[in-house]
Parts: structure tokens; sequence; C-alpha cells
């Protein structure tokens, strides 16, 4: 038999089967910045509200309960929860204080839920959802959560925009508390003392009708009047969970009668109240007013107290006409919402402050979710004596109590269950059997049959009038079958012990016959040896309560082959016979040698007898098999067979110096006899002195096997041996080198060769060269006598160096130089890049100036023959800057024209233009230009860098003249027309376009520019066809003019100073 309660349901059945009617999955945010003043920890999520009601909307009117799977980030959750309406039937909403205000139908969005969390550790859950409001709560393994709107700057959020939080992650807000001692004059504390709580089931239930209002500040911190009914009854609806629990002797049901939530500041009684203790008693006096009547108690929501008493009640209030109290929602936090409201009705329903220790009742408010003994103690006899108004609930408790046991819960199939319901608060019943028969009932105590081997599962849901509660039982029913036999086998050791593992199912007991005459044995696991290799039998019979069954398999039980042998001797000289002996296991039947460069080289006995006849080093290798298995051995360069030594030797003569080689093969050891009287020597390749003669060498090389004997005849004269050396072997064109001849005594003659050089070649002893070009030259010299020759190379040995000489390329590109080495025959450089900062050693550096200017780099390279410097002005302009002069700017024509670029020198492509002249464009720097009309003429250069590209336009800047003004005389250079009218000479030009004392600013212009300089008397701004439109005086550094009355365009600035003046182009944008 087996008994099963829903209150350790989620401790025992952890993995029940549980199907989501609605999964939530809200999307995570970033969190925002000022939560960090609230919670240690939280995140935030944006939810689709309207997806959430859509879905409950369609399961709510097919099923009592709903279960919901909630995932955040990391998490999952998953409820079960069944609608609870907290209004009354006659509940409205009122928004004006008004007698005879009109009453309108409380939010129809609004839905409140109750249930817990379906799984291990779970705890209970409420839920509030609205349009644009969802508040959640729920408690696992004792902590509680909250998934609430989001709260930020004194609004809330109603676009779905989510927090999420532990209650323990809540920063407590420092110096607030209940004021209901200075309403009441109490004050006293005590220390709750342990009893032993009553048996919830045993429980009185009473309704209690609560209404519910709101100041203005409320409804704008909600947003408005339809968020606040919401967000007034999600409060409730978490402050309910407080009263129906295990704490409480009797359990209490709130339901809504009235709301107040005024949509205007002018219809608001509290509209001018900063003090608690008043907005209770305008509380008090306007309760009747603005509520219907028929409710016991009634809590009137604001925003207005933040620090001090955030709440305040009348005590021993319920059912009298001081049956109201005041919560201020001051944390933003639902969690501290719901124990200020359920801490203020404690003390209308006369429950005093605990000391501190973390219950509802301390005077701070702190998130606890606990009553204190001496608070239950009071409620309850509040209730009992005082709280006539109270009804019992409609059933005794709105939550059934799911339970049964199941008899029997295991036995063989089929097998027959009786279920017994031992559930409380329920009227009707709904099982579910998975693998039962029938598979469903609602019957109160039904009987079913389980035809199938298995563990199933059982759901009931009990109801009645008020609500439902289904839960769903894991592993409730074991069905168990005759044994299903199976079993496995090994032998790691490899010999003929064995183990045995049994994989039946369902077995109580387990006996083996091994099928090899021994006894039968017990147990799911054994070991056992057998005697013999062979093939065997082995049978299980497997046992348990609902009968035996048996399984054989075939075992094939035989022990591996281990290949081994040695020999007698493992040397010898051809010819040599060698003894091999076997060392394998004992199970083997037949054996395999191979034996290369033996003979016979292979053989199928067990100790066989082989013959070497040729010196070397052999492998063997031994094959050993069984009747089921093969194993080999192979034991490399075992076999080392000599034979007699082959003595053979070379010298290689120096003079009276002779080095002599062995090339013998075989030998261990060797003997020289070098025919000069002189010591034996047993070095393998001696070196030997002799005297001027004629020598007969005798090298004998020996071994185990014996020796042999070779003899040489050795002639020794005085070879010459060539050397030389200079003073110095590198140097600069013209390098000239004295040969120092260091040549052996014995020298007589000498030819040199000097590649490159001059002579080159020479007979003499001590030569002198010169050399007149770079590089790096051989030198060789030949040394004779009258009886043999002998000569040396060095390589590469003159090395000629020239002058360096300096030079580079550069390229700008933005603020940054790269500059590539051109020299030729440096070997060391040092750069100075021209702005008194930079310099470096490296062949091609780049380096960033980080500012625009022209600079002149200068680079040093160095060689053994001297010093090069080579220098070039480069330009680090963002863009080029552009400008350019002309020869003559007026004559007759036909005008010849010498133009001059005078931009900055990082410029690389110029781009005339020349009004009526010809050519009309060009490309060079500096062309020649004529004009064979008469007229002024405009003209452009655009020039480009690395960075881009600037323009410069002269208007009417070339004017040929007329023929009637040009007599056939001499030409004369006359006055220049000025680009902005009247008359300048040239070098007037040249420096009013050059002055950078003035700053003109800004530019583009919009309606102000300001004029910038030390010494300025005036200023005129003309258009492009030289009429002046604004001109005036200055008085100082710095002036501004207006100039909002001109159009849009381009025009010429021209401000004189104390000796100068300048001219600038501006431009007019708006």
């Amino acid at each position: 038999m087996k008994t099963v309660y829903s209150t350790i349901l989620f401790i025992l059945f952890s993995f029940s089967v549980f199907g989501q009617d609605i999964i939530i999955t809200p999307e995570r945010l970033v969190n925002s910045p000022e939560l960090g003043a609230k919670f240690r920890r939280c995140e935030e999520y944006q939810l689709d509200i309207k997806a959430i009601q859509n879905q409950l909307a369609v399961k709510s009117q097919a099923q009592q309960s709903i279960e919901m799977e909630l995932n955040l980030n990391n998490r999952k959750v998953k409820l079960q929860f069944f609608e609870y309406n907290m209004f009354k039937p006659t509940a409205k909403l009122r928004t004006s204080p008004t007698p005879n205000a009109p009453v309108y139908d409380i939010n129809p969005s609004i839905r409140t839920f109750r249930g817990s969390v379906f799984e291990d550790g779970g705890g209970i859950a409420a839920l509030t959802i609205a349009d644009n409001y969802f508040l959640l709560a729920y408690k696992v393994d004792g902590e509680t959560y909250y998934l609430e709107p989001t709260m930020i700057n004194q609004s809330m959020n109603a676009n779905g925009r989510l927090t999420f939080y532990e209650i323990a992650d809540i920063i407590p807000v420092a110096g607030v508390y209940c004021g209901a001692e200075q309403v009441e004059k109490f004050g006293h504390d005590h220390d709750p003392s342990e009893v032993n709580p009553n048996d919830s089931r045993n429980k009185a239930c009473f309704d209690v009708p609560i209404a519910l209002a709101c100041d203005y500040k409320f409804v704008r911190l909600t947003g408005s009047v339809a968020m606040a009914e919401a967000v007034m009854t999600g409060f409730l609806n978490l402050t309910q969970t407080d009263w129906e629990g295990q704490d409480l002797q009797y359990e209490y049901f709130y339901g809504i009668t009235d709301l107040f939530a005024p949509d205007d500041i002018l219809r608001d009684p509290w509209a001018t109240t900063t003090d608690i203790f008043t907005h209770l008693n305008i509380f008090q006096m306007a309760g009747p007013v603005i509520f219907s009547g028929g409710y016991a108690v009634a809590t009137a929501w604001t925003f207005n107290y933040t620090s001090g008493a955030v709440g305040v009640a009348f005590l021993n209030a319920v059912c009298t006409g001081n049956r109201y109290n005041v919560c201020s929602h001051f944390s933003n936090s639902s969690n501290i919402a719901r124990q200020t409201q359920s801490h203020e009705l404690g003390h209308n329903f006369s429950a005093q402050h605990d000391a501190p220790g973390g219950y509802i009742m301390d005077p701070a408010v702190n998130g606890s979710t606990i009553w204190s003994i001496a608070s239950n103690q009071s409620i309850k006899m509040y209730t009992d004596f005082n709280a006539g108004c109270l009804l019992p609930c409609s059933t005794p408790n709105a939550v059934p109590d799911v339970k049964f046991k199941a008899t029997p819960s295991r036995g063989c199939r089929p097998l027959v269950v009786q279920f017994t319901n031992q559930s409380t608060y329920g009227v009707t019943y709904e099982w579910q059997f998975p693998g039962g028969t029938p598979a469903t009932s609602t019957a109160v105590n039904p009987v079913i049959t389980y035809t199938n081997k298995g563990v199933y599962e059982v759901t009931l849901e009990v109801r009645n009038p008020r609500c439902s509660k289904k839960m769903t039982f894991p592993a409730v029913i074991e069905v168990i079958d005759v044994p299903l036999p199976n079993f496995s086998y090994g032998n790691a050791g490899g010999d003929l012990f064995f183990e045995f593992f049994d994989g039946s199912i369902g077995g109580e007991k387990w006996e083996w016959n091994f099928g090899d005459g021994s006894p039968k044995e017990e147990g799911d696991y054994v070991i056992h040896e057998f005697k013999k290799e062979g093939n065997y039998d082995v049978e299980l019979t497997v046992t348990n309560e609902c009968g035996s069954t048996k399984i054989k398999k075939k075992v094939a039980a035989f022990a591996p082959v281990f290949a081994d042998f040695e020999a007698d001797t493992t040397w010898g000289c051809a010819e040599k016979v060698i003894h091999f002996k076997d060392l394998s296991s004992n199970n083997v039947s037949n054996w395999t040698w191979d034996c290369p460069g033996g003979t016979p080289s292979g053989s199928a006995l067990k100790n066989p007898i082989i013959k070497y006849t040729r010196p070397g080093i052999y492998k063997v290798k031994l094959t050993a098999n069984s009747t089921k298995f093969s194993s080999s051995r192979t034991k490399e360069m075992y076999i080392t067979i000599d034979s007699l030594p082959i003595a053979a030797f070379t010298s290689n003569t120096k003079g009276f110096i002779v080095d002599f080689t062995n090339q013998s093969t075989n030998a261990k050891s060797h003997t020289w006899n070098f025919g000069d009287g002189s010591n034996l020597s047993t070095d393998p390749n001696p070196t030997h002195t002799f005297k001027e003669g004629v020598y007969d060498v005798t090298y004998t090389a020996t071994n185990l096997c014996g020796n042999t004997v070779v003899k040489s005849k050795l002639t020794i004269f005085n070879t010459p041996v060539p050397s030389f050396t200079t003073k110095a072997q590198q140097g600069c064109i013209p390098f000239t080198v004295n040969f120092e001849n260091t040549s052996s005594v014995s020298s007589t003659d000498f030819v040199w060769s000097f590649p490159g050089g001059t002579p080159s070649t020479s007979t003499d002893r001590d030569p002198v060269v010169v050399y007149n070009s770079i590089g790096t030259f051989d030198v060789k010299l030949v040394a004779t006598n009258s009886q043999a020759a002998d000569s040396i190379t060095s390589t590469q040995y003159i090395t000629v160096e020239d002058l360096p000489v300096s030079n580079f390329q550069s390229n700008v590109t933005g603020f940054s130089g790269f500059f590539t080495n051109n020299s030729i025959n440096g070997t060391k450089y040092l750069w100075d890049f021209g702005d008194g900062k930079g310099t470096s050693t490296l062949a091609s550096p780049n380096y960033n100036y980080g500012v625009e200017g022209e600079f002149t780099v200068k680079l040093t390279v160095e060689n053994g023959c001297g010093v090069s410097t080579f220098e070039q002005l480069i330009a680090v302009y963002l863009i080029p800057k552009v400008n350019f002069s002309s020869d003559v700017i007026r004559g007759c024509a036909p005008l010849k024209v010498n133009f001059q670029n005078k931009s900055s020198v990082d410029v690389n492509d110029w781009s005339w233009q020349f009004e009526g002249g010809s050519p009309l464009v060009s490309t060079t720097a500096n062309p020649v230009v004529t004009f064979n009309k008469q007229g002024k003429y405009t003209v452009k250069l655009t020039v480009k860098n690395n960075n881009g590209s600037n323009a410069s336009t002269k208007i009417k800047y070339i004017e040929v003249i007329s023929p009637v003004l040009c007599p056939d005389r001499p030409k004369k250079k006359g006055p220049k027309i000025s680009e902005i009218g009247g008359f300048y000479n040239q070098e007037l030009d040249e420096r009013a376009s050059l002055s950078n004392t003035v700053n003109i600013y800004p530019n583009p212009a919009n309606d102000i520019i300001t004029i910038e300089g030390a010494h300025i008397i005036s200023y005129s701004l003309v258009n492009l066809a030289g009429k002046e439109l604004a001109s005036g005086q200055t008085n100082g550094n710095v002036t501004s003019v207006n100039i909002s009355h001109i159009e849009s365009g381009a025009y010429f600035i021209k401000v004189r100073e104390t000796d100068d003046f300048t001219i600038r182009k501006i431009t007019i944008a708006r």
C-alpha cells in the first residue's frame, strides 16, 4: 500500500511529468543603472504581456488550473495556478470623493491567480496580470522571488519592462518604520515562544471584505487609474499569501468591495496632505463617502512618505468605524508593499509590534513573511471576540489538499490496485492512470488493473466550487514480471579465471552452472576458474517473486600464448653453429622460427640448430601458436658473426708530417710500425713525423677471429708550405695592399694571383697591389721548390669600399612621413626629421609628425671611408597649401605670362585653368600661357598631395588691355588690378595674401563673423564684383561684424592694419 500526500510532493517526487499550458520566456535586457541603488543583484527583462493574456484567455476557458513554465536567463521554474477572483460581485470604482459621484466597473483586464511552484522545494506562488501589468511572486527552497514592473525615477514602467529579484537582495531603506504606536500610543516588546501550530486542514476560515483607495500621487506613479487599480489588486494578492499560511491559526480570504482612485488632483482628498497621521484621519472621514459600505477594513495607498513613518493604522479596528490603515509605497518593491499592508492590517486586527527579530510586525519594515506567535494569538483572539462582521468562508478551505493511497502499490502483472482517496476540500475528482485500465476515472475510490510491466505515475485533480488543485505523483505504481535474464563475462587477467556479471532485469536470486562439472555458485557477480581450455555452456537461473527464467551462453575458455626464446651464444666467428631454446608458455602447440642469414633460414622445431657462414648482425623471430591464440617475439641484432679482418690504409704527407687513415674491415684493434725505429702505435688513425728518407710502413688489423697485415713504401722530402698576411684587408678606393709572404723556408718560387688588383699577377716575394674598384676579392699564392709545389687561396680576402652617397625619397600620408633610403655604400644611418624632436638610425624609417608644417629632413650616411649628408624639404599638410604668382598680370595682346607655382613642397599634381588663355589648361608646375584678346581673365590652380587637394582662384587676375592703348613702343609694366577692385602693387598683393597676423572666423559663417588681430584699424566686405557691402572702424583687438543682412555666397574681406593689410575670401552659408 502506498499513501500519497500533496504536502510532501515536492520533496519526494521532483521528476514528475509536467505539461506546460503556458511557457513564459521574456527577453533579457541590460539593467537600468538606477536599479543598482535598490538591489544588490537583479535582472531586467522585456515581456509581451498581451501575448500572455491571450494564452490565459484560451486556457482558462478550457480548464480550471493553469500550468506555466517561466524561463529567466539560466533558471527555469514550473508553476501551477488556479484563478481566484479577488473582487466581490458588487465591487465598483470611484474616481471622485463627492457624494453621489459616478461609479464605474472595475478594470476588466485584472486577473488574479494563486498556486504553487511545481518542483523540489517549491512553495506558494501568486500572479496578478492586467493590461500592461504583470506581477509574479513565488517561493523555492525558502527563498522568495519577484518579477514586477520596473520602477525608475518615481515612475512605473507600463510597457512590459520587468525587474526580477530575490527579496534578500533588496537594499533596505534606512529610517522607515510603522507609525501605529503614535496613533494608539502602544509599544511593548514581546519575545514569541514556540508552540505547535494547528494542522492547516483543521483551520477556521473567514471572508474579509476590504476596500482599497489611493491618492493622485499614486495614480501618477503607476501611470493611470486603470494601472492604479491593477497595482493595488496585485499588492493585495501578495498580501493574501501572508493570511492563509500555517503561521496563523485561522485563514483569512480578502475580497475587494470597492476601489477609489482619483483621476484628477482636484478630486484627491489628500492633495495637500504632507503628514501620514493626517492622511489616516482624512481617510477615516472620507471612507464612508468614497466607498459603498460593507467592508470590514480598508487600505489607502500613497507614494507621499518615503522616510520616517511609512505606514499607520488604527489598532483594534476591524469591523469598527476605525477600520482604516495607510500604506506608502516608499521602496518601489512589491515585496515591501506586501509586508507594509500585512503589517498595518495586523494592527487593525489588534496585533502589536514585535521585538526586532524578522517578523511581519517588526517596527521597521523589513520584507518579512513570518507572523510571530504573539501576533498569531492577538489576531485569533480579536477574531473570536471583536470581528463579528466577518463571515465564515463559503467552503472550509478554498484550496483542496490532494492525497490518496494505493493498495497494493507493487506486484506481479496483472496487478489490480485499489485507490483510496484521502483528499480534503474536494467535491469532484478526475483521475489519470497512464498504463492502467481504465486510463481515467471520476470515481472517488477507483480500482485499476495494470497488465504491463513498468513504473507508473498517477494524476489526481480535486475540485470544489471555489477552486481546484491538480497534482501528478510519479512512480506510484510498480508492476513487475518474471525476470528477464542476461549476463556478461570477461577474463581481464588473460588466463582461465573468468568474471561473470549479472545483467538481468527484475532478478532477486541468481544461480550459475558453468558446464565443467564444478559445483553451482550463487550471486549476481562470481569469479570462476576453468581447469582446462575448451568451450563451455554456462547457464544462469534468475528468480524473483514472480518466478524463474534461465539463459545459457557458450564461453570459450582459452589462455593466451606468450612467445620467448634464448640462444646458447650470441657471438662467433664464421662459420658458427647456434643452438636456440624455446622459452614460450606451455600451451604452445607449434613453432615457426625466422632466422635470416642462417642455414636453414627458418624452422618448425621447438629448439632448432642454425649455422651462420657469413659475418654480420642478424635478428631472430619466433612465432608460437596454440589452438586459439598466436604470439611472436623478435630480437633485433641478436646474433653477431665475425670473420678475419681485412687490413688497408691511406696516408697524406705534409712535408715531414704524415697522417695515416685506417680503412680496414672488421678490425677491433690496430698496430702500426712506421719503419723508422720509433715505437709502435695502436691508434686507429695516427699522425707521425719522419725525417727525410724512404720507409716501409706496416699496419696490422686484429679481431677475435685473427689478424691480417699490409705494408706500404713511403718517401719523405721537404715540401713547400705557402702562406701570407697583410696589415689591412679592408680599405677605401684606391686601396694599396702590401702582401707579406710567410711561406715555409723550403719555398723558393712564388706565383701570385690578384683578381681585381693592379697588377693582377706577380712573381715577387712581397708584392704591392692597388685596388681601384669596390668589391671583395680572392688572393691565391703558389709556392714551389725543386721537388714539389703547393697553393693556398683565401676567398674574399680583400674588401674595397668607397665614400658613401646619401640620398632618399619621401612619401607623406596624413601626419606620417615614409622615408625610403636610396643611399649608396652606407653602413650606418642617422635621420634628423627637422622638427627638433625625432631622429632614427633605421635604414628606411617612418615618422609621425603629429602636426602640419614644412620640415627639412637630413640623412647622414657613414661607412669606413667617410660621411655623406643629404637634405630634403618635405611638407606635412592634411591638404596642400596652394598659391601662385606670375611675372606679369597686365599688358597688350598677345600677352605672354609665366606662371610660378608657389604651393607647398608636398604637391605632386598641378591642374591649371586659364580663362581665355592658350592653352586653357595645364598640368605642369610653372606653365607659360598666352592671352590673345582684350579682357580680364580668371586663373585657377588645383593641387594635390598624398592626403588631399586644395584650390586657389584669382578673379580677373590677368588683364589684356585694349589695342588702342597699345602704341608700337616697348611695353611697360602697369599697375595690377586687385581681386576686390582698385589698384595696388604686386609686392603689396603678395604681402597681403601671405599675412597671418589676422584671424577671421568662422568660415563659412552664418550671421556674425569675428575679426581678431593686434593692430587692426578698419575692415571692408565686398562681393566678387568689388561692390562694398559692409565696412567699419575697429577699436580693439577683436571686432564682431553683423552679416545677417547679406545673402549667402562668396565674398572678400579686406582688413587694414597699422602697416599692412590682409585680404581673405569668406563664404556665407545658411
